[in-house]
């Protein structure tokens, strides 16, 4: 990583990326308000959209493995049978998008058809800070 070699503690470098991943999501969530909805809205709801960032970057992620834990034991009940499998677990992105588009919907105060857009392109956004930076997702356990 790019941060190790200047031997900080764990828990400053996930802070250092947070707060960075807060900026880029913030942008690239003010960009699709502005495009999508408008630019009186953008900047109406700038610290909304700041908001929805950190509640994305931060809590999305713990309930997302709340509701994995959750599914994944309701699921093992079909496994006790001989051709029983466990597909409950799939589910787990659909129930996060759908979270994540409530949020957009009422912390923006943006319509449905606005929100599944910016909420679409979000939650994109944020799997691709997952990948490019996985010690996001990794560090949430390690604080």
């Amino acid at each position: 990583m790019i941060l190790q070699n200047l031997g900080l503690d764990p828990t400053i470098e996930y802070f250092i990326w947070l707060i960075i991943g807060v900026i880029i999501l913030t942008l690239i969530l003010w960009l699709a308000v502005r495009i999508i909805v408008s630019k009186t809205k953008a900047k109406d709801k700038k610290w909304m959209i700041m908001l929805l960032s950190i509640i994305a970057l931060i809590v999305l992620p713990l309930i997302s493995g709340v509701i994995a834990q959750l599914l994944n034991l309701i699921g093992r009940i079909p496994e006790l049978l001989p051709w029983g499998q466990n597909y409950l677990i799939l589910l787990v992105p659909i129930v996060e998008y759908l979270l994540f588009l409530i949020l957009v919907k009422y912390l923006i105060s943006i319509e449905w058809g606005n929100a599944v857009w910016v909420s679409l392109l979000g939650l994109f956004l944020l799997y691709l800070l997952y990948s490019f930076f996985p010690v996001l997702y990794a560090g949430i356990g390690a604080i």
